[in-house]
């Protein structure tokens, strides 16, 4: 238990130490590497300080931030082993929309939240192509989604909840 307390709190460190990034201003992606040298994660640090990037200088590939102009909503993407995953809004008051696009998504396939603590709050096993999160329970500040969509391939997101 303690193992994995610590291994969630690592997660954490590495959002906020993301030292190896790239992207546009709001959305950076930090990449982790096996000892071969294999990439073995591709982590989003979503950079709430920066202002929203216009949709006339938005990039069209990547992980990229991209805003519905009826809405005024703020989406986040993140492309893993052919599959696209879309979160909205984040910020949040507590709904947290996740969209999985693609290829079919493994049964084993499960969405995970950790407090800032590394403990987990929300555990959503089963997902399907669009999925509900619900943190308005949780006190605001800043949380941790993990996206498993099969053994290696992992989407790490932060999350704010206002």
């Amino acid at each position: 238990m303690k193992k994995n307390i610590y291994g969630n709190l690592l997660l954490v460190f590495i959002f906020i130490g993301a030292t190896n990034v790239k992207g546009d201003d709001n959305t950076k992606i930090k990449f982790s590497y096996d000892p071969s040298g294999n990439q073995i994660r591709r982590e989003n640090v979503i950079n709430m300080s920066a202002p929203a990037p216009s949709s006339s200088n938005m990039k069209s590939s990547g992980s990229q931030a991209t805003e519905t102009a009826s809405a005024e909503i703020q989406k986040f993407e993140d492309s893993v082993d052919e599959m696209k995953i879309t979160i909205y809004p984040n910020p949040t008051k507590g709904m947290l929309r996740v969209d999985v696009s693609g290829r079919k998504i493994p049964a084993d396939a499960k969405i995970i939240i950790y407090n800032v603590s590394g403990a987990v709050i929300l555990r959503l096993n089963g997902v399907s192509e669009s999925n509900m999160v619900d943190i308005s329970e949780q006190p605001a500040g800043a949380y941790i989604m993990k996206i498993s969509l099969g053994t290696e391939q992992i989407s790490s997101w932060k999350i704010i909840k206002e």
